[in-house]
């Protein structure tokens, strides 16, 4: 995987201030951006619809109580 040099040495820095290895750093960064795609794909709206096979936006009372 190539990164780029200023993300790496980040993330070289946060690593020894942590006293963590780099790749833990990177394991949790990714971990942390794929939860948040997942939470906002579990957020979008799917509406379902379905063909009634006839137009439903002119009926009139007696469509519905016939």
């Amino acid at each position: 995987m190539r990164l780029r040099q200023d993300l790496k040495k980040a993330a070289e820095i946060l690593a020894v201030q942590q006293g963590r290895t780099l790749q833990d750093i990177f394991n949790q960064a990714l971990e942390l951006q794929l939860r948040q795609v997942a939470i906002g794909k579990a957020k979008q709206i799917a509406f379902a619809d379905h063909d009634l096979g006839v137009a439903v936006d002119n009926l009139i009372r007696e469509d519905y109580y016939s």
